[in-house]
């Protein structure tokens, strides 16, 4: 298994992870590329057998004391090892080694697995964005972390 940089070349097979993986409110080609490509952002896939097993992102804005953590996903064949903690622990350490003060991310109301995950990790729910995922209306839970 390889963790690495995530690239303009890795959009459409992510893409097609995206689009299976989140089905109803997946990003589009142009989100991949653009958080891929941004010198603010830090997104990652997992090669595993050539493939793409897993990807995540998260962006900052220098200076800012603000960073949102954008998509943790992982294939379903590739779930249950650890691989989405990691992916969560790397993107919160690039997080605080950028300078945030406070990290921020949305999660899905009924993504019990990926809520408990960062609570564990010291993340608290701060607000309800209501109807949030479309078009399936699905609530997100905004969960913040102070890290200064």
């Amino acid at each position: 298994m390889n963790i690495r940089p995530a690239t303009a070349n890795d959009v459409g097979e992510v893409l097609g992870l995206e689009q299976a993986i989140f089905p109803d409110d997946a990003w589009s080609a142009d989100m991949l590329a653009e958080g891929f490509t941004s010198e603010y952002g830090h997104y990652v896939v997992v090669e595993h057998e050539g493939a793409i097993i897993a990807y995540a992102g998260a962006y900052h804005l220098p200076g800012d004391e603000i960073a949102d953590i954008h998509t943790i996903a992982v294939t379903p064949g590739a779930r249950g090892n650890g691989l989405g903690a990691e992916l969560f622990d790397g993107l919160v350490a690039w997080c605080t080694e950028d300078g945030a003060q406070r990290i921020l991310l949305e999660v899905r109301a009924d993504n019990l697995v990926a809520q408990n995950l960062y609570q564990s990790r010291g993340f608290q729910t701060i607000a309800v964005r209501e109807g949030y995922y479309q078009p399936a209306n699905v609530d997100a839970f905004v969960m913040e972390k102070r890290v200064a």
